[in-house]
């Protein structure tokens, strides 16, 4: 009897660099949007080749709805969003992750573009507004 041989080991993706969205400055007076892009770049080694990759990106510690950065030197909060697309109407949440579902022949990076917001007409004052996000990898 013939039996099927499987990998002994799995997938594997990882996150490359620390990506970051990166606003410049923001003009509260101005009704219009500031937007930017950025890139998740992310490595992912099948364990043979043709094995389905079935990822899932998580922004870790988000709420659903906008998310907020936060002034540390006023303590002041400034909402922005993040999104699948350019046009901005696929955000990307607590509830909504990136996913992407191929195979994949050879090891691969993917770059993923991810998109940000900053609503217009946010009384904040002029500074630095951080936050930290962790991204997690469901594969």
């Amino acid at each position: 009897m013939m039996g099927l041989s499987l990998p002994a080991t799995a997938m594997m993706c990882v996150g490359e660099g620390a990506s970051q969205f990166v606003f410049g400055q923001y003009d509260p007076q101005l009704n219009e949007p500031h937007d930017v892009q950025t890139v998740f770049s992310i490595h992912c080694t099948p364990a043979y080749s043709g094995e389905a990759l079935n990822l899932i990106i998580r922004l870790s510690d988000v709420s659903n709805g906008p998310m907020r950065m936060r002034n540390l030197e006023t303590g002041e909060w400034l909402q922005f969003a993040v999104y699948k697309d350019p046009a901005r109407s696929q955000p990307i949440d607590a509830l909504n992750g990136l996913s992407l579902n191929f195979p994949l022949m050879v090891p691969t990076t993917l770059s993923i573009p991810v998109y940000g917001r900053i609503t217009g007409r946010q009384n904040v004052s002029v500074g630095s507004y951080h936050l930290p996000v962790n991204i997690t990898l469901s594969y």
